[in-house]
Parts: structure tokens; C-alpha cells; sequence
């Protein structure tokens, strides 16, 4: 089946794919609130993979290709730009309302007074509303190792810099009529950026080569862009499970081979009828992803659960009716609300480079100044 069968609707269960990854990452995280239990559990492979990373590596590899598509069928800047926000943002500000105003609250060894008139907690609450990861909120868990409110979101301002990487060469696909490679070119001269301008500007090290979360966004979006002329079967998984076997113990190939592999396998695996058939009424993959942490950390902090186990099936428990609210409540009216809204014709829909431009400004403004 070629890339382009396996987008429609019909011929895939991403969803549960998602969902499936989702959980992956919260059973990854309670492991990680129990060191040793979480040392004696088996690892992927010896030096590079862990469980957590290669699930959100699957995330991004599934981004890519979707938001990729949606670009090159929508062939509009504006829409494509606010059908993300309206995907991504309002379920992540709802959590950031709840994380700083009843979970901190709640938690803090400071009085309210002095909880609210913290620089830190306006800090928090300013600087990840931008998409510029803070970790902590005064007087909640000082003084116990893991005291971050939220570790998951760091991947929201990582994956926005994906889609805002895509999307310039995609303005450049589009103005000057070249070739579908160039979508990927400003990818390849972000991997090249000295690792000062990038830290300076993306907070990330080498985009490329130190994370291979994006890696795995722009196979996404190769596949994306070669729909038409990319087969995924079992020829194709066979051949890349056999890759992998092959360059187990070679740690530089391996630790982008391995995620790659795992998430075509995965895509091919939500072609099959089975699957198909288990097809959910609402995406909880994204609610599931940005409220567990917080869950988790109360669940593992306050003392609720002794073993990662016990702490992960609380956390799954109860994140996944919250999951349920924010998909139902929150991203599905936020969806139809921006499709809406992108129906609206707009005077510089064509001006990408403009939009483009503005985008840029605001993420390094974010970055170096708040």
C-alpha cells in the first residue's frame, strides 16, 4: 500500500497507534520514579534507546507525515498555521491554567499569598505559555529529585520549531515552483547550524544529530512529500528490521535506524484490518500526553504509589478520563473552530514569506527575552 492509501481516513488507526505510544511514555516515566526497579528492567539497546524516547521518536515520525500532508493539501499558509495552533494550543494552555493556579496551589509549601506574588510562579506560567520550557513552581517538591511540574512538554516547542522548519520550505516549494526536495532543505541547514546559534536561538543543541526526534520529522514528511511513490509493506518492514539487526551494535547508525524501523513498522501495523476495527470515537493520544505528568508526579511524590507499576496504572486511571475531557471539550471544538476559521478568506494567504517572517521573530523574541 503506498503512503498516499494509507492517509485516508479508511485505510489507517494512527489514532490508536498514538494512543498506544502515549501510554508507552507514561509507563516509560513511572519506571524512571523508581531507579531501581528501573534498572533491573530490560533496555532496547545497551547504550542509546530508551523506551520513552523511541515512543515520542513514533510521535514525531507520525507528526511529520500528517502535518506535512495537511500542509501540501491545504497549499495555504495561514490555514495550515491555524489549524496547528488549534490542534496544539488550547488543550496545553487548559493544563498550564490547571498546573499553575489549582496544582500548585494545592501543593506548595508557601502560603497563597506568597505562592502567587512569586516571580517564579509568573515565570512559569509566561514562559510556557510562550513555548519556552520552565520546569518548576516555588514551594511545590523542593528539595526531591524530581520536583519538575510538567517534564513532558518540553517536545511542544521542539515539535512547533518542526512544523515552523517545514513550513519555510514549503513557502519556498510554493513561491518560486521548485522542487518538493526543498521542503526539507531549511531541515538540513538547521542540522548544520554551529551548536552556539543553535542553543542561543532553539535551546537544542544540534537540532539534527543530537535529537532523533527530528530525524524521524523529516522521514515523516519525506514520506509525506513521495506519498505517491513510497510503498509501505512487508517487503519494506522485513528489509528494515534486518537493517537494524545488522547495525545493532553500531551506536551512531542504530540510534536513528532503530526509531525509524520501529515507526514504519507501526504505521504499516495500522493498515491491518485487526487494528483497523479498534478505531476510538476521540484521539485521547495528546490529552493522555501533556496531563500525565502531572498526575504521575502527585501520584509518586505524595506517596500514593510504592512501585512503578502501581504508579503507572493510577496514572493511566486517571489520565485517561481527563484525556477524554480535553479531546472532547477542548482540541475537537478547537479543531472544527479552525477549520472554520480557515474557510475565511484571508488577504495574505499567498504571503507566506510574511507569515514565515512573523513566526521566526516571535519564537526567538520568546526565547531570549522571557
Amino acid at each position: 500500500m503506498y503512503v498516499s492509501d494509507i492517509l485516508k481516513r479508511e485505510n489507517n488507526n494512527l489514532d490508536f497507534i498514538r494512543l498506544f505510544t502515549a501510554l508507552i511514555v507514561v509507563w516509560y516515566h513511572a519506571q524512571k520514579h523508581f531507579p531501581d526497579s528501573y534498572a533491573s528492567l530490560p533496555t532496547l539497546h545497551p547504550k542509546t534507546i530508551e523506551l520513552g524516547a523511541l515512543a515520542v521518536c513514533v510521535f514525531f515520525f507520525i507528526s511529520g507525515l500528517l502535518v506535512t500532508n495537511s500542509l501540501l493539501s491545504k497549499r495555504e499558509v495561514i490555514p495550515f498555521v491555524i489549524s496547528r495552533f488549534g490542534r496544539i494550543y488550547p488543550a496545553y494552555f487548559v493544563m498550564l491554567i490547571l498546573c499553575v493556579f489549582i496544582m500548585g496551589p494545592c501543593l506548595t509549601s508557601l502560603s497563597i499569598k506568597d505562592y502567587f506574588t512569586s516571580s517564579q510562579t509568573w515565570t512559569f506560567f509566561v514562559k510556557n505559555s510562550m513555548l519556552n520550557f520552565q520546569a518548576n513552581l516555588p514551594g511545590v517538591w523542593e528539595g526531591l529529585t524530581s520536583n519538575i511540574i510538567n517534564g513532558s512538554i518540553w517536545t511542544i516547542p521542539f515539535e512547533v520549531t518542526c512544523y515552523i522548519i517545514v513550513l519555510v520550505g514549503f513557502v519556498l516549494y510554493r513561491k518560486w515552483k521548485m522542487s518538493p526536495w526543498v521542503i526539507i532543505l531549511p531541515a538540513m541547514a538547521f542540522a548544520f547550524l554551529p551548536i552556539e546559534i543553535s542553543q542561543g536561538i532553539l535551546r537544542y543543541g544540534h537540532i539534527f544529530f543530537g535529537r532523533p526526534h527530528f530525524f524521524c520529522f523529516i522521514i515523516g514528511t519525506i514520506f509525506a512529500i513521495y506519498r505517491e511513490k513510497i510503498k509501505v509493506d512487508k517487503t519494506l518492514v522485513l528489509a528494515l528490521i534486518l537493517l537494524t539487526v545488522v547495525f545493532y551494535h553500531w551506536v551512531s547508525v542504530i540510534e536513528f535506524l532503530f526509531p525509524i524501523t520501529v515507526a514504519i513498522t507501526l504505521l504499516y501495523c495500522s493498515t491491518i484490518k485487526p487494528i483497523i476495527g479498534w478505531r476510538l470515537p476521540h484521539d485521547l493520544s495528546y490529552g493522555i500526553y501533556i496531563f500525565h505528568d502531572p498526575i504521575l508526579q502527585i501520584v509518586c511524590n505524595q506517596g500514593v504509589a510504592h512501585s512503578w507499576l502501581i504508579a503507572f496504572l493510577i496514572t493511566a486511571a486517571l489520565v485517561i478520563p481527563i484525556a477524554y475531557l480535553s479531546a472532547r471539550f477542548i482540541e475537537e471544538p478547537s479543531i472544527r473552530f479552525s477549520k472554520r476559521l480557515s474557510k475565511r478568506k484571508f488577504n495574505l494567504t499567498d504571503n507566506g514569506v510574511l507569515i514565515i517572517v512573523i513566526l521566526v521573530v516571535g519564537v526567538i523574541v520568546a526565547k531570549l527575552f522571557y
